[in-house]
């Protein structure tokens, strides 16, 4: 899958979920931020009407609002199969580490990557998240030290 373009919209902050739901999808940030807050107030907040997010007022995203907010958009999230065949979490790599140990075939597919409370997008070795939306050699990226605590590989339906 190749990745896009990302689609600022006015009045709406780009925080690292929306954001990342923007490069792969092509959407706006707006639009994305959206499904998020719309997921969020269906999973977090059924019983709390003071607790209604809008795409003005999500900020946190989990996996599960995320994944919610990609299906509603045909995308599917894959957890991603590696190292000597053992599923991630994988608490010991960092980010940095993650991308030099990857194979020619993974270093091309779209990859959605929570490490430790942030969400960023790679491909290529080109990394991109609400800090460097146009994308940044994984070497010098702001968070390369960071854990890794799950990679997904994301699909079309």
């Amino acid at each position: 899958m190749r990745l896009n373009k990302f689609k600022g919209t006015e009045g709406v902050r780009n925080w690292c979920g929306p954001t990342a739901m923007s490069v792969l999808t092509g959407r706006s940030v707006g639009y994305c931020a959206q499904l998020c807050a719309y997921a969020a107030n269906t999973w977090r907040y059924q019983n709390h009407r003071s607790f209604r997010h809008t795409k003005k007022t999500i900020k946190g995203v989990s996996r599960r609002e995320l994944e919610q907010a990609l299906l509603t958009m045909k995308f599917k999230m894959v957890l991603w199969h590696l190292f000597n065949g053992e599923r991630l979490p994988c608490q010991q790599k960092t980010l940095f580490r993650l991308m030099e140990e990857m194979r020619t075939s993974e270093w091309r597919q779209a990859l959605l990557i929570n490490v430790t409370d942030h969400y960023v997008v790679a491909q290529k070795g080109i990394i991109y998240d609400n800090h460097a939306l146009g994308g940044v050699d994984y070497r010098k990226f702001w968070a390369r030290r960071r854990k890794v605590d799950f990679v997904w590989t994301v699909e079309r339906k």
